[in-house]
This record gives structure tokens, C-alpha cells and sequence, in this order.
């Protein structure tokens, strides 16, 4: 079993859609990628989220979840194809610091580091970086694009 998160900039095109399906689909097939977690900020982890719900429908047994940095609406609970995690310790940390924290706490939990880092600056660079220092293996969709 592994798992594998994500990481993009917060403005990435809507159309790299079809390169994010097929690199999903590599880590399920090719590397018995079973679960994934994606942040709820910005338009990667939307791209990301759209994805996973349409690959979920080819791959039943994967399982994703939705990491909330900031506590959840109550409705969010009720989302039917994912899991709402809002991670424990969490509501200790302050506002400043939630999305850092929420995003290493990924990483800890990942194998595979998916990300759209076209710059080198920002969080999705910073993110890329730290997850290879932490000897995460990380597949950067920029690069596969043409």
C-alpha cells in the first residue's frame, strides 16, 4: 500500500487535467498507489480533486482524502466520493502557520509527491523541495507538459 499527495500553484490551468488523470493512473497501476490526499485550496488541488473522483470510477479500490488546514463547514462532512480529514493538532496551530503545518503533515504521510511547480518560488516549489529532501519520490506534471 502507498500513498501520494499534491502539491501545485495556486493558479495552475484548468486544462492539465488530462496529464494529472494519467500520472494517477501510473502510480495505480505501475505503483500500487492506493491512497491519496489533496489540500482544498486553490485551482491544482480542484484540478487534482476532479481527477480522483473520475479515476475512483475506473479504480474502486483507491480512496482519497480532502486535508482541510482550517476547520471544515459542517457540510463538508458530507461529501460523498472523498473523506473530509481536518488532522488532529491542527486546531492548535495558528492560523499563520495551518497550511505549512497541514502540508507537511501530508508529506509525512506520502510515498509519492505530485506537483505543478512551473517557478521556483512559492509553495508548491517549496513543498517539491522539502518533500525530496525528506527522500519522497516527486513527479513534477510541469515538466510533462509539451
Amino acid at each position: 500500500m502507498a500513498a501520494c499527495t499534491f502539491f501545485g500553484h495556486h493558479d495552475a490551468p484548468k486544462d492539465i487535467g488530462p496529464i494529472v488523470y494519467s500520472v494517477i493512473k501510473e502510480l495505480v497501476v505501475n505503483y500500487s498507489v492506493d491512497y491519496f490526499y489533496v489540500g482544498n485550496n486553490g485551482s491544482f488541488d480542484f484540478t487534482v480533486r476532479k481527477q480522483l473522483r473520475k479515476i475512483k470510477s475506473v479504480y474502486n479500490h483507491i480512496h482519497y482524502d480532502v486535508v482541510y488546514a482550517y476547520p471544515p463547514e459542517p457540510d463538508a462532512y458530507f461529501n460523498f466520493d472523498s473523506n473530509v480529514i481536518y488532522p488532529l493538532g491542527l486546531k492548535n496551530v495558528p492560523d499563520k502557520a495551518a497550511i505549512p503545518w497541514r502540508n507537511k503533515w501530508m508529506i509525512d504521510r506520502a510515498d509519492f509527491v505530485v506537483v505543478y511547480v512551473t517557478k521556483s518560488t512559492g509553495g508548491a516549489a517549496y513543498y517539491a523541495e522539502f518533500a525530496l529532501k525528506h527522500r519522497k519520490t516527486v513527479i513534477n506534471i510541469a515538466k510533462k507538459i509539451s
